[in-house]
């Protein structure tokens, strides 16, 4: 979802329907193709031809569209994340590109090493990303006001991104905390646990978990069920240098979720979009 268009892959033929423009014809991605995974920014969204594993970018926003697919041009990539202006994703061999605007450095990755990233979150002029090796976060661009040493020792879930800040779900007790130059919050500044209650990492499922449960599963799902551990990135893709990390990915409705307990929304909080709900 991105500020004036919803985008989603239909069932089966893995074709690309977008709405939700002000005239309600939002624009659409040119021919039958079939898309792997999509996302969306200001005014334009980016999908991987399930064919060719390259970005194909569209939107009313064709200046930036055209730039960002023309930026990644025969580069096969096997995720993407769409900003405001800007996009991300992780090539075949591990390494991450972004191409797009980069008038504040959110273009500018300080460090690329193969599968370096195991989680991205690109707002409007900035770029966070969790680094596979201990779960840490490190920010770029947004004139360096991303720069901070309020997450300094915190390992991470997952990451979200609204215009100007970044929202993180911690590693150790599950609570949620945000900092940028939007957070505004002055009962809950920057670096602050949110008063929610535990967040769940992902859904309560009855299914087999290919990569793996969280080790409180049960507790968190109250018997019901486990919280399957997202497949890493690299997954199928070229062996890793060192064990796995994982990151947060769709799966099955949750069953019998204890009253009390959430779980994470994946949203550009300012523009009211969601990437991935568990509820």
């Amino acid at each position: 979802m991105g500020d004036t268009q919803i985008c989603g892959l239909t069932n089966g033929t893995q074709n690309v329907k977008c709405w939700r423009d002000d005239s309600n014809l939002a624009k659409q991605p040119n021919g039958s193709s079939q898309f792997m995974s999509i996302s969306s920014g200001s005014g334009f969204s980016c999908g991987i031809l399930k064919s060719s594993n390259r970005v194909v970018c569209w939107g009313n926003n064709s200046d930036i569209a055209s730039a960002i697919q023309s930026g990644f041009g025969n580069i096969t990539v096997v995720n993407i994340f769409a900003g405001g202006k800007h996009a991300c994703g992780m090539n075949s061999t591990g390494f991450l590109i972004c191409k797009g605007d980069n008038e504040n450095g959110q273009l500018d990755i300080p460090s690329n090493f193969a599968y370096e990233y195991n989680g991205l979150a690109l707002g409007v002029n900035h770029t966070c990303g969790v680094l596979r090796m201990n779960y840490t976060v490190v920010c770029w661009g947004g004139n360096g006001e991303f720069s901070t040493n309020l997450t300094k020792g915190l390992s991470f879930e997952s990451i979200v991104a609204g215009l100007d800040f970044t929202c993180g779900l911690t590693s150790g007790n599950f609570s949620v905390i945000c900092w940028g130059p939007g957070w505004s919050s002055n009962m809950y500044p920057s670096g602050t646990e949110l008063p929610l209650p535990m967040i769940l990492p992902g859904p309560c499922v009855e299914n087999v978990c290919d990569c793996g449960v969280y080790p409180q599963s049960k507790t968190l799902c109250s018997g019901n069920g486990n919280i399957c551990r997202p497949c890493d990135f690299s997954v199928g893709v070229a062996p890793p240098p060192s064990p796995p990390v994982f990151i947060m990915v769709p799966s099955s409705p949750s069953k019998g979720l204890r009253k009390g307990l959430l779980a994470f929304c994946d949203c550009w909080i300012s523009w009211g979009y969601c990437r991935d709900l568990y509820c």
